[in-house]
């Protein structure tokens, strides 16, 4: 073979190569595109059958309001348009309902976060009163059916909730989960269920037991795990992080005392305190100061502004007083 012929193939081969190339370069990316159409067709092929629903009506309207404009513009009288009657009271109710009912909840968007404040206030409400009206008669006395609506409008909160939370959305192999029957399985599942669960047995029942005893509804409790949830969110989404958690602290180490003073005062009740006296541990209503201030001036006045008291000494060689055998001439003497 000549030199002329090898140049020539050479030359030729050299002129294959980035042919070649540039073919495997459209192979490698028809493939991406072709996985990427996979996925997509995936992800949709996963939504709920309402969203798909929802998506083909609103081409569908968007197709036949492009139609429409079209047929205006041309000038045509064969298309009319069509106006769709307002739906009534009743069928907007119901529209309400179903759109609720079957609807995902995302627990990143503000609407979950406000109904997470309102059980949280409904949290506090039992975790302030459930004690208080076990402790001290006289607040349920007074306002008794007030603290009945404050205890039922709780309980229906907790039971709402339950539904909001077996609406959440969820994470499952990094994908966001919006299939309604998986939602309610995994939520079934939990810790948290049963604690839900727990929070809205009605004890109240035992009110036909013990009437006026709080005490019986101590499961309420059980819903408090949500405070936690509460304060989580709202360290993320505050501008003073720092300045939460100091208003944090205060409201535990609040309630913190709240429970002991008025575990104190049902001990208190149990030991009899209207016979206790000043030593003793318990509570006693003798033990609360009620100080009368003078109107006048002891430097000025010493006369009539200082009460006498040396016919009360314990014997004449001692300036010993007892002044609980004459505290109420004391009482009448500074408030005239």
């Amino acid at each position: 073979m000549s030199q002329q012929g090898i140049n020539v193939e050479a030359d030729a081969e050299r002129g294959d190569q980035p042919s070649q190339a540039s073919m495997g370069r459209r192979r490698s990316f028809s493939q991406v595109v072709q996985t990427l159409m996979i996925m997509r067709n995936w992800l949709l092929s996963v939504q709920p059958e309402e969203e798909r629903e929802a998506r083909k009506e609103q081409l569908g309207r968007t197709s036949s309001s492009a139609t429409l404009k079209n047929a205006a513009s041309q000038g045509t009288d064969d298309t009319a348009v069509v106006e769709t009657e307002p739906l009534g009271f009743r069928e907007r109710i119901v529209k309400t309902i179903r759109g609720i009912a079957f609807q995902t909840i995302d627990g990143a968007h503000l609407p979950y976060y406000l109904w997470t404040t309102l059980v949280t206030m409904a949290c506090f409400y039992n975790l302030i009163t459930i004690v208080a009206l076990a402790s001290y008669d006289e607040l349920r006395g007074t306002h008794e059916t007030a603290w009945l609506i404050g205890d039922y409008l709780c309980d229906a909160i907790y039971l709402f909730d339950i539904f909001v939370q077996s609406r959440k959305c969820c994470m499952e192999d990094g994908l966001v989960v919006t299939d309604l029957k998986k939602l309610a399985r995994n939520y079934t599942k939990s810790k948290t269920f049963w604690m839900d669960v727990m929070a809205v047995l009605p004890t109240d029942i035992f009110y036909l037991v013990l009437p006026h005893q709080s005490l019986v509804r101590l499961n309420r409790l059980f819903k408090c795990h949500r405070i936690g949830d509460f304060s989580e969110r709202t360290e993320m989404r505050s501008n003073f992080p720092n300045t939460f958690r100091i208003l944090k602290l205060t409201i535990v180490i609040f309630i913190l005392f709240h429970w002991n003073a008025c575990i104190w005062f049902i001990i208190s009740k149990s030991y009899g305190f209207e016979a206790m006296e000043l030593d003793n541990w318990v509570f006693s209503y003798a033990k609360i100061m009620n100080p009368i201030l003078p109107t006048c001036n002891a430097w000025h006045e010493a006369e009539t502004c200082i009460y006498d008291e040396t016919n009360y000494t314990l014997n004449p060689s001692s300036t010993e007083l007892n002044r609980e055998i004459y505290s109420k001439d004391l009482d009448i003497f500074w408030k005239n």
